[in-house]
């Protein structure tokens, strides 16, 4: 059978479902677009701007209300790495590898707040940091 005849012979159920599909996908992004982003989101934008000092709270009203989220510890992490407070930010990538032990980011936070060459931290450690790199 040519394809020509194939796809005129078909039955419009196909073409149905399509419009059904779209439909539905239509009012669920129209509900989402219409609310409010969460402290994460709005933690993640400022991250991406560069304003950690203003993401910060932000990140942490969200590990407060997600404890068991393993992205959000490991964005919570890593601004507090990038504002020099090493302790907390392994204790934090530590909390999300408790949750999620093949974390990558968290693992490269760790790596980074770890390498005695560009962490000023008093527990830098070399062994640590290529671990958790290689991890």
């Amino acid at each position: 059978m040519k394809w020509g005849r194939l796809m005129h012979s078909a039955s419009p159920v196909p073409r149905h479902l399509l419009c059904v599909a779209v439909l539905v996908s239509a009012i669920h992004v129209s509900s989402v677009e219409g609310q409010d982003p969460g402290p994460f989101e709005r933690g993640l934008a400022l991250y991406r701007d560069n304003k950690l000092d203003e993401a910060l709270p932000l990140f942490e009203a969200a590990a407060e209300g997600s404890p068991d989220n393993a992205e959000v510890r490991a964005y919570l992490s890593e601004t507090l790495r990038r504002l020099d407070r090493n302790s907390e930010a392994a204790e934090h990538a530590r909390a999300a590898l408790a949750r999620d032990p093949c974390h990558a980011f968290s693992h490269a936070i760790l790596g980074s707040t770890y390498a005695p060459q560009s962490s000023g931290w008093g527990d830098a450690n070399a062994d640590s940091a290529w671990a958790h790199l290689l991890a």
